[in-house]
């Protein structure tokens, strides 16, 4: 172990040390950046919606209300394989059917913001004509949906910010994830160099 710590305390053998350790950093990074750079690109649709009713039974109330539980209700609906086959047989965009059964986030999202009734909506897509696509059907196809129509209650949805396709992709970022593991391995490596060395 003596001899190991001279060998790190040598001011040149240190030296030379840090310059194998950015190499090593830099082609790991390049390898990173490689990979990720032939991953087929996702894009992504967002908008937010709010959600409101109008109870038919109760004559007392006036004027659009908001409920939690329905807001809910709604962001559970778009995230359903029902409702996203609806989707897709209006849009004409084939979803995965393996993802509709268990990785629906890599189609949509759908959540409620807290302490609202407007609910965030982000689709997911490899092709930015299809984001399009659902982006023109999705509104008319919730408010035909089951819990929209066939309610007691009178529900609207309405879009404060319509679905709008990202124009740059939101996977991969190829240089992004090389630069934060460059970063990472120099700290890691620079880090343990100097507790051996003390």
């Amino acid at each position: 172990m003596d001899g190991y710590n001279s060998f790190l305390h040598g001011d040149r053998l240190k030296k030379l040390y840090y310059k194998i350790l950015f190499l090593l950093a830099l082609v790991i990074s390049i390898g990173i950046y490689i990979f990720f750079n032939f991953q087929p690109a996702v894009y992504q649709s967002s908008g937010k919606f709010a959600v409101f009713y109008l109870n038919k039974s109760d004559t007392t109330a006036s004027g659009l209300q908001t409920n939690d539980d329905l807001t809910k209700s709604v962001a559970a609906t778009i995230t359903s394989r029902y409702f996203l086959e609806k989707v897709s047989q209006t849009s004409g965009v084939d979803f995965d059917s393996k993802m509709l059964d268990n990785n629906v986030d890599n189609i949509v999202k759908a959540n409620v913001m807290t302490s609202s009734n407007i609910i965030s909506v982000d689709f997911m897509n490899t092709n930015t004509d299809n984001l399009d696509k659902i982006n023109a059907v999705f509104l008319n196809q919730l408010n035909s949906s089951k819990i929209i129509s066939g309610s007691n209650s009178s529900i609207t949805i309405q879009a404060i910010d319509p679905l709008y396709t990202l124009p740059n992709p939101t996977y991969p970022k190829p240089l992004t994830y090389a630069l934060v593991s460059l970063a990472v391995i120099i700290f890691a490596g620079f880090l343990i160099i100097y507790t051996l060395s003390v």
